[in-house]
């Protein structure tokens, strides 16, 4: 090349680059410990007693007469929160089929295949044609939630891109 001139060998952005891509390409790790962090807000909710978006639950009957907390009584729905994680994808969610459901969404209980439904409490047995679960949403994110995500997310790329 005459005059001046100007080279660049891209020996070292290559390795840089290609440390990245290894980096950024194997997204199990990321989406292990977004898993964590979901799960670990979701329980905390059981704690609180609030859904994703801050609002308290509807105290349960038992709660109230026992002087609980909703929803964790014997604990089994709490017990039951994990997540699944793949290098595509992350989902939280209850392993508990027969209580996760009623109590995110709430609903009507009604007898399978008697006329009524007979249950025990303090002041003695209830007999009941339906029973109607408020909805008590455990499961979802709120902003917080999202703000970490976002931070791991960030830390993740960051350490892909060779940053501290």
């Amino acid at each position: 090349m005459a005059g001046a001139s100007f080279s660049m060998d891209f020996h070292r952005i290559n390795r840089v680059l290609g440390s990245a891509v290894t980096v950024l390409n194997d997204r199990q790790e990321l989406a292990e410990t977004l898993g964590e962090q979901f799960v670990s807000a979701t329980l905390g909710r059981f704690e609180t007693g609030t859904g994703p978006d801050g609002e308290e639950w509807a105290k349960s009957a038992r709660a109230e007469n026992e002087s609980g907390r909703t929803l964790v009584d014997k604990g089994g729905l709490k017990g039951s929160i994990n997540y699944e994680a793949s290098s595509t994808a992350v989902a939280v969610g209850t392993s508990d089929q027969v209580k996760g459901a009623i109590h995110q969404f709430g609903g009507t209980i009604k007898p399978k295949s008697a006329g009524a439904l007979k249950f025990k409490t303090p002041n003695g047995f209830v007999i009941t044609k339906k029973v109607e679960i408020p909805a008590r949403p455990y499961i979802g994110l709120n902003q917080e939630d999202v703000d970490e995500a976002a931070e791991t997310i960030r830390l993740f790329m960051q350490r892909g891109l060779g940053g501290r």
